[in-house]
């Protein structure tokens, strides 16, 4: 890992280890309260990035024939999942 690399992830840690204290451990910030109204619509705009920048950065071709491991899953879960329900 190069030393841009090292140090990102450093960064990265620190930052959640800062969201734990100022967050949950303290409650001096509490998102529902502090942002009010505009808190869920923000949380599903994150969702919302994060899923289209995971999506853009697949690699189709990988894709193109599944394992058998998937197949089983949907072959043989799906249905089973689809009968648990009451």
């Amino acid at each position: 890992m190069g030393r841009v690399a090292a140090q990102n992830a450093c960064d990265c840690a620190d930052a959640r280890g800062g969201g734990l204290v100022v967050g949950p451990m303290t409650g001096l910030f509490d998102p529902a309260r502090d942002l009010g109204p505009i808190y869920k619509p923000l949380i599903s705009l994150a969702v919302a990035i994060i899923l289209f920048e995971g999506g853009m950065s697949l690699i189709c071709t990988v894709w193109a024939m599944p394992s058998a491991e998937v197949r089983r899953l949907v072959l043989i879960g799906a249905p089973l999942a689809g009968c648990s329900r009451p």
